[in-house]
C-alpha cells in the first residue's frame, strides 16, 4: 500500500498538487469508502494579500481556476485507483462543499446563513457577481498568514 500512495503522491505533485495526504475514513461510514485522498493546490501568496477587503477578481478567477485543478486532480486520482482494482470516488470541489461532515464541521464554527448572505452581498459589491465567495475565512486563517508571512507578504 506505501508503494500505491507514493506512486499516487508522485503522479499528483507531478500534475500540480501542492499537497497530497492519505487517511483513515472508516469510522466516518462513509458509503463503505475506508481511506481518502485529500489534496490542496496553493493560492498564490499576492492574491491572498489582496483579499483583506474583501474577493478581488483575481481571486475569484483564481478560485475558478483552481477549484478546477482540484477537480481534475481528484479525477485523476479516482482513475489511478480504479484502474490497479480499488473502489474509487472522486469528491470534486462541489461534491464536497455539500458533504455532511464539512456542513456539520462549518455550522458549529460560523452561522452559515449569514457569512453566506454577507459573502454573497460582498462578492456583488465588489465584483459584480451573484455567488458566495468572500475569501475571509482563507485570509485569516493560521496556516494562511504564516503562509503569507513565508512569502514575506504582511
Amino acid at each position: 500500500m506505501k508503494i500505491l500512495a507514493s506512486e499516487l503522491s508522485s503522479l499528483l505533485y507531478n500534475e500540480g498538487a501542492s499537497l497530497a495526504g492519505f487517511g483513515d475514513i472508516s469510522a466516518l461510514g462513509h458509503d463503505g469508502y475506508t481511506s481518502c485522498v485529500a489534496l490542496a493546490v496553493k493560492i498564490p501568496a499576492g492574491v491572498i494579500a489582496g483579499i483583506k477587503d474583501g474577493p478581488t477578481r483575481e481571486y475569484f478567477d483564481q478560485y475558478r481556476t483552481l477549484n478546477s485543478r482540484l477537480d481534475s486532480l481528484a479525477k485523476l486520482a479516482a482513475k489511478y485507483l480504479s484502474e490497479r482494482g480499488h473502489r474509487a470516488l472522486a469528491q470534486t470541489t462541489t461534491a464536497v462543499a455539500e458533504s455532511a461532515g464539512y456542513r456539520t464541521s462549518r455550522e458549529s464554527l460560523v452561522d452559515v446563513e449569514a457569512c453566506r448572505s454577507s459573502a454573497r452581498a460582498l462578492a456583488w459589491e465588489r465584483l459584480h457577481e451573484r455567488i458566495t465567495l468572500c475569501g475571509k475565512c482563507i485570509e485569516v486563517c493560521p496556516y494562511t498568514r504564516a503562509y503569507l508571512k513565508k512569502e514575506n507578504m504582511l
